[in-house]
């Protein structure tokens, strides 16, 4: 089965913040993923972390005031 998905984040912030994102696909043995992207405008930086306890993914950006669409 294959499936394609997408959906538009927006953010107004307001002072120097910190955006946990926890919207990416979970990683297994009994799933392929073809192609995945997260664009962030305008540009952040979007650093991975997976949680060592549930394998669950993570980006952190660092957030200047400003809109953002994710």
């Amino acid at each position: 089965m294959r499936f394609s998905l997408g959906c538009e984040l927006a953010y107004d912030v307001l002072e120097p913040s910190t955006l946990i994102l926890n919207i990416e696909v979970m990683r297994s043995k009994t799933l392929q993923i073809h192609s995945e992207t997260i664009d962030v405008t305008p540009f952040a930086q979007a650093e991975p972390h997976v949680a060592t306890e549930t394998g669950n993914l993570y980006r952190r950006l660092v957030l200047s005031p400003g809109a953002y669409s994710v």
